[in-house]
């Protein structure tokens, strides 16, 4: 029997959009979508607001759309369309958990989140992007971590566009930075200790395949995940690696 596996939350593509279509802000983390993916929710979503199937008014749309291969699932912030793109089955529940952070995130910058704070921000926005999101995996969204190595201060909405200080008026704590970064983390307690330092790892792998009536494979794609559990005192690095010795020998092992 074919089986699917559910990615947590795995994004392509995150489109700042304004309410004519247009991109404000985007950041591409995987490459299996296009700039045409915007252009196809603004055809299909902002447009298709207005404009029903049999030219009446639609009110409501759902926030999670399928068009084609894509997902896109979204959230209107005031003026400003947040637009997640994914090809990949991913969590939807966990997805919009991610952009309600992210919108409290842009807020604890710069205040509300319109499309003149984002034009006026974006430098600070595409930093955020970056440490956010890894290869489409959100990582860390907590505003008071971020602000201990992202400094640049954000203009305040309803701002005359000044710059009240500068991006690099803190460059005193640049040394700081890596200990912030490797200390800091909002999913695990300070003070951790265990009389035996240990870790557990387990790889699910989960097969899908579709096949048609007389047998013949139509498609078929292998998904896997790590899963961790750690007893590991304080905050230690940890190196993980694959068996290259094991991997040989299991691939000599098959091929006999």
């Amino acid at each position: 029997m074919a089986s699917a596996m559910t990615t947590p939350v795995c994004f392509s593509a995150l489109y700042f959009m304004n309410m004519r279509g247009d991109v404000l802000l985007e950041r591409q983390y995987r490459d299996d979508v296009t700039r045409q993916m915007a252009q196809a929710f603004k055809t299909e979503i902002i447009n298709g607001r207005e404009t029903g199937p049999r030219g009446g008014t639609t009110g409501m749309q759902t926030p999670v759309v399928n068009l084609g291969a894509c997902t896109f699932m979204y959230k209107r912030v005031q003026n400003v369309y947040i637009v997640a793109v994914t090809r990949a089955n991913a969590n939807a529940v966990m997805a919009f958990a991610f952009i309600d952070a992210l919108v409290e995130l842009l807020r604890s910058y710069f205040g509300k989140v319109t499309e003149n704070a984002l034009k006026q921000n974006f430098v600070v926005v595409y930093e955020l992007l970056d440490e956010i999101l890894d290869f489409g995996f959100p990582q860390i969204t907590s505003a008071a971590v971020l602000q201990s190595f992202i400094t640049q201060k954000g203009v305040k909405s309803g701002a005359d566009g000044k710059n009240s200080e500068s991006s690099y008026h803190a460059a005193a704590k640049a040394k700081e930075v890596s200990m912030q970064v490797t200390g800091a983390v909002q999913w695990r307690a300070p003070g951790l200790f265990y009389k035996k330092n240990e870790v557990y790892l387990d790889i699910v792998e989960s097969i899908s395949v579709l096949i048609s009536p007389s047998g013949q494979v139509l498609r078929s794609s292998a998904t896997g995940v790590i899963q961790m559990k750690c007893f590991l005192s304080g905050m230690p690095e940890l190196t993980i690696g694959l068996n290259d010795r094991l991997g040989a020998e299991g691939g000599a092992g098959g091929g006999a």
